[in-house]
């Protein structure tokens, strides 16, 4: 194969390398957007307190974990996929009456991760897309 031929296959390349960067980071920004859309509209109280019990769920075979709040009161966290160890302090989140543990980095890692790689491969697109002609 000609040094035109490799050439001409990088830059098809490059462009493919561009296209997929640019969707990347349109899943990345939709990511974001759900993610701030999400935690400005409802408004979630966060309260700590320390994990009395896991039990498995026979039927789903995840797990609730029973939790003493600071203030006292005794909450359930439903459908967790692992136990959590009896005594671990945990922050959960308070949403429509139902309790969640506290996951800051949940919706954001993949968003920004889609936003770092997708930029990353737009770029190394660009860079193939305007190799030279050598002929």
């Amino acid at each position: 194969m000609s040094m035109s031929g490799v050439r001409s296959y990088l830059r098809f390349f490059g462009f493919l390398s561009t296209l997929w960067g640019a969707l990347f980071i349109a899943f990345g920004l939709l990511g974001l957007f759900f993610a701030v859309k999400d935690l400005a509209s409802s408004h979630p109280r966060v309260e700590s307190g320390t994990v009395l019990a896991s039990v498995e769920s026979p039927s789903s075979n995840h797990y609730s974990i029973r939790v003493r709040l600071a203030d006292g009161r005794q909450v359930v966290v439903a459908e967790e996929p692992s136990p959590i160890d009896r005594g671990a302090r945990l922050r959960l989140v308070v949403k429509d009456g139902a309790y969640w543990v506290y996951d800051p980095t949940g919706p954001w890692v993949g968003s920004l991760f889609a936003l770092g790689s997708g930029t990353g491969m737009y770029l190394a697109g660009r860079k193939l897309k305007a190799l030279p002609d050598m002929n």
